[in-house]
């Protein structure tokens, strides 16, 4: 008789055994996760059911059976009828029966059709009940153990999370300084190449400004130059005219004359000098004036590269280390 009803209730057993390895798996996958970390709500409503039974039925605590407002129900008359019958000691019997509406009503939800086979099953169990009394329950008691395992796991998981919510505060922070270094050092690089193109600009206007002086002196030696050779032909006309008409007589007039326009041509000839010496001084200047522009263009440029490779070095140290990172921000500041 012992035989057949436990060949009977084996079903039952191997779903529920099934039903822990399913639960078991599901823990396995969410491991780092929060959701079964944070899910107190079915566990409390677990442990209500149970909170009739001694400590002997608390390792049952976290383990995730789906119960229904059914199994509440028949956990809740069973844990009233301990108290009526035997206070608060129940027997194994008792805790073997809530078990099985448990995993009962939990297979019920999940299969359909399970409560046509979950007849005949509790008809071989009914059975059994009165035989198996005091026979202890050994999935009762795995579950236990595997209940402590799991109890520990969750200790070292919450323990994990909040060492790794610390580091990712730090990492925040670490982030955050990071970034405002960069806006820094990008409003300084921005600054700097406004200045490279208004000195660019600069440079620019200069060399055109060089070049129409260059223009405007080559003219003026041009004028010049023909205003020379204009002037000795016209007193070299005048002179034979006035040598024609009026010969020896007239020659001490013709050299007074001639030293006349001599000196009047000598004047404007020396005032072009002048204007010309003056565009030449103006030229020497603008020529220093570029050469010192040149020079501060050098500079522009090599504090530009240093920057570049400042930055340079700043995205290699951000792809390798955060402390390098910190080290090479001290000795940049």
């Amino acid at each position: 008789m012992v035989g057949e009803t436990t060949g009977k209730t084996s079903p039952l057993k191997s779903d529920g055994h099934e039903h822990e390895q399913e639960e078991y798996a599901y823990e396995n996958e969410n491991e780092n996760e929060n959701e079964y970390v944070n899910e107190p709500s079915s566990n409390h409503h677990h442990d209500s059911v149970l909170a009739g039974s001694s400590d002997s039925l608390s390792p049952v605590k976290p383990t995730k059976l789906g119960l229904t407002s059914s199994a509440a129900a028949a956990a809740a008359a069973d844990a009233a009828d301990d108290a009526d019958g035997l206070g608060s000691q129940p027997s194994f019997k008792q805790l073997i029966t809530r078990f099985h509406h448990i995993v009962k009503d939990n297979n019920r939800e999940e299969s359909p059709d399970y409560d046509a086979r979950d007849q005949i099953q509790d008809q071989g169990y009914e059975e059994s009940e009165a035989e198996n009394e005091e026979e202890p329950s050994t999935e009762l008691l795995a579950l236990a153990d595997k209940n402590d395992i799991m109890q520990d796991e969750l200790t070292i998981l919450q323990s994990k999370i909040a060492k790794l919510d610390k580091q990712l505060v730090l990492e925040k922070a670490k982030k955050a300084k990071l970034s405002a270094q960069i806006t820094q050092l990008s409003e300084l690089l921005e600054t700097v190449f406004k200045g490279y193109e208004s000195m660019h600009a600069t440079v620019s206007d200069l060399r055109q400004e060089n070049t129409d002086l260059h223009q405007s002196v080559s003219q003026h030696e041009t004028r010049i130059a023909a205003f020379d050779d204009t002037l000795k032909s016209e007193l070299e006309s005048l002179a034979q005219e006035l040598y024609i008409q009026y010969a020896e007589k007239h020659e001490a007039k013709i050299a007074k004359l001639r030293a006349a326009y001599e000196s009047k041509y000598t004047k404007k000839q020396a005032t072009f000098r002048d204007r010309f010496q003056l565009l030449q001084d103006q030229q020497e200047t603008l020529k220093q004036e570029l050469a010192h522009v040149k020079n501060r263009l050098q500079v522009e440029t090599s504090e530009k590269r240093q920057l570049v490779k400042l930055w340079d070095e700043y995205v290699a140290l951000d792809k390798k280390d955060v402390d390098e990172m910190s080290n090479f921000v001290k000795r940049l500041k």
